[in-house]
């Protein structure tokens, strides 16, 4: 157990860049992370980690035993639950990986409710808009959109959420009110995506928006800010702008127009069994996304 938690502490080292960061994590001083990392050296016989006062990376021979040990933890760990009673013990730590506006707008206001139902359990929400790697970023889950990426990953379909048309008040007074997404006309619509165009249905059938080339965001918070300070037409995920449309912040400048849903998927890494804290969060998601504004069932 002892050279296990060396292992855990080489790869959080690694992960955070710092000796006293890993330090904290592991609930010790940094002279203690320093002299277990210089036995751990010892005993693996070669440099681990070249550092200075500025930084820490690892070398080549510490970057291939922090793969190898990633995985050994991953294994272990897959083991350890494996061999213990299969019961109801939401327990541990589960991190969760999801991007940032789904992570800010949906699932981080769902955790509190989550953490209410299991307190023995740590959640760590990792935010982030890029393709996580889930065993060198130790992620439990992920919630990803549109593309599940690595085949190998088991992938739950847990529904999608539809995008609506949006503008402020004061643009909609200065140019509308159109009636249909073909009174739209040549008008530019803002959406993150890049290609060209974007297909929406609307009462009247379905219509290809040409996008604003003029402004280039990938993120649908910034795109908000746009649409509430009166850049234009925005298409945006309901949940995003729901209280906006509440609150007369912005309107819907054709009601029951919205585009393809984007499907949702929650992945985790191939373990039997699934562990507790994930199969109870699973369950949760299902149950808690159902509420959401513009999502839909899968």
């Amino acid at each position: 157990m002892d050279r296990l938690d060396d292992l855990r502490l080489f790869a959080r080292i690694i992960e955070t860049g710092s000796l006293s960061a890993a330090a904290r994590d592991a609930g010790t001083t940094q002279p203690t992370v320093s002299k277990r990392l210089k036995l751990l050296e010892r005993s693996v016989g070669a440099r681990l980690l070249l550092r200075n006062t500025r930084f820490i990376r690892p070398t080549d021979a510490g970057e291939l035993y922090y793969q190898h040990c990633t995985r050994w933890l991953l294994e272990f760990d897959s083991l350890r639950q494996q061999l213990k009673p299969a019961d109801d013990d939401v327990s541990g730590v589960l991190r969760i990986n999801t991007a940032v506006t789904f992570g800010v707008g949906v699932l981080s206001p769902m955790l509190v409710a989550f953490q209410q139902a299991h307190p023995s359990l740590q959640v760590h929400l990792v935010l982030s808009d890029r393709r996580v790697d889930l065993v060198q970023d130790q992620v439990d889950l992920a919630i990803r959109h549109g593309r599940v990426g690595n085949p190998d990953l088991i992938a739950t379909p847990i529904g999608g959420y539809t995008f609506c048309l949006v503008a402020s008040p004061a643009w909609l007074k200065a140019h509308g009110p159109f009636e249909s997404l073909q009174a739209l006309g040549e008008q530019p619509v803002l959406t993150f995506t890049r290609t060209p165009s974007e297909r929406v249905d609307g009462p009247g059938g379905p219509v290809l928006l040409r996008k604003d080339p003029r402004v280039v965001i990938d993120s649908s918070l910034a795109l908000r800010q746009l649409a509430l300070h009166g850049a234009g037409p925005t298409l945006l995920a309901r949940f995003v702008v729901d209280d906006d449309l509440r609150a007369g912040r912005l309107v819907e400048l054709v009601p029951g127009a919205q585009s393809t849903p984007l499907k949702a998927f929650a992945v985790r890494l191939p373990m039997r069994p699934t562990p507790p804290k994930t199969r109870a969060f699973l369950a949760f998601l299902k149950r808690a996304l159902a509420t959401t504004p513009g999502w839909v069932s899968p």
